[in-house]
């Protein structure tokens, strides 16, 4: 059993053992050991035409910058990370996510934190696709739904909305928008029939 177990396991792929790299205590207390495996991980991504040359020899750099930071600049938010309670693509948004000198490593960074998520949400947005499409729905109206059922989720619920001023005011114009849309829309219809007409006509002369 524990050999099926580890035959299955993804901790035999290298990339898998590599990407502890990123775990803030190790990169705190032996930046060697962090960069090899960072090290590891690029030359992996690069093989696989993930990256390019010049983003792997940049991102490499960048990192042994993050480790030198670590212990200086960075040192008091790398001790006070807790796994049991902080995310770990939050914490890397907060070191990396505004620093314009290490997008490439923040690139990666971002390539490795998705490998372990899978297609639990892309799966679960099919369902959710599903259950809102009706027959006739336009396109703009899926777009439209999904963006509000994503943010009625994002804020923790429909009685957690903050149902503020600016989107009362954003309804009570909702009409006119709508109006507007489709002038638009019967504007390009016969702008269309007009070029069909047109194509047709030459089509005829010819």
């Amino acid at each position: 059993m524990t050999a099926k177990l580890l035959e299955k396991s993804p901790i035999k792929y290298s990339l898998t053992r590599a990407v502890s790299c990123l775990v803030p205590s190790t990169l705190l207390n032996d930046h060697a050991v962090s960069e090899s495996r960072m090290s590891a991980v690029i030359d992996i991504l690069y093989e696989t035409n993930n990256i390019t040359a010049v983003v792997a020899d940049k991102a490499k750099g960048q990192f042994s910058a993050l480790a030198v930071a670590a212990k200086s600049d960075l040192n008091t938010k790398f001790k006070n990370f807790c796994r049991q309670t902080d995310r770990l693509d939050n914490f890397y948004y907060d070191v990396l996510g505004n620093n314009t000198e290490a997008s490439e490593l923040f690139s990666v960074v971002k390539m490795i934190l998705i490998l372990s998520h899978g297609n639990a949400t892309v799966e679960s947005g099919f369902s959710v696709n599903g259950s809102i499409l009706v027959e006739n729905l336009h396109e703009q109206s899926v777009v439209a739904q999904r963006l509000a059922y994503d943010s009625v989720t994002a804020a923790g619920g429909i009685t957690s909305v903050n149902i503020d001023k600016s989107m009362m005011n954003y309804v009570r114009s909702s009409r006119g928008r709508y109006m507007d849309e489709l002038k638009r829309k019967r504007d390009e219809q016969s702008a269309e029939d007009r070029k069909r007409q047109e194509r047709k006509r030459a089509a005829e002369a010819i």
